[in-house]
């Protein structure tokens, strides 16, 4: 099997979170080729890209999970989850007024009480 479908295999996570590595662009080009393979839309699972994400942002390499949280939040609109994400990747990058942005629609979709610490939070912070 793994011969099979040898072409599904993806860069090692190693490889993904070195920085000097295009994750963003191998993952975008990995998903579209497996795609056109399969012959419908494949997409990265939420936790998988979201794990990504956040593993740059604590490296502060803020260029990579902005790129990671918007792929979630295209594959999976409905989820709260991508937006509280990209809540905190705005609350990381300083912009208060984002991350309210952001953690009011997580809340919207569902009431999360780690959401609704984060944004009373942020809030109170001068």
């Amino acid at each position: 099997l793994r011969f099979i479908f040898s072409d599904y295999k993806m860069p090692s996570l190693q490889k993904l979170l070195d920085k000097s590595f295009d994750a963003d662009s191998a993952i975008t080009s990995h998903f579209k080729k497996v795609s056109k393979q399969m012959g419908y839309t494949v997409v990265p699972s939420e936790s998988f890209i979201n794990g990504l994400g956040y593993n740059f942002l604590q490296s502060k390499m803020y260029d990579k999970p902005l790129h990671f949280f918007t792929l979630n939040i295209e594959n999976y609109p409905q989820s709260f989850n991508v937006y509280d994400s990209m809540g905190d990747f705005w609350d990381a990058q300083g912009d208060k007024t984002k991350a309210i942005e952001y953690y009011t629609k997580t809340l919207t979709i569902k009431e999360n009480p780690d959401t609704r610490k984060k944004m009373e939070d942020l809030k109170a912070r001068k």
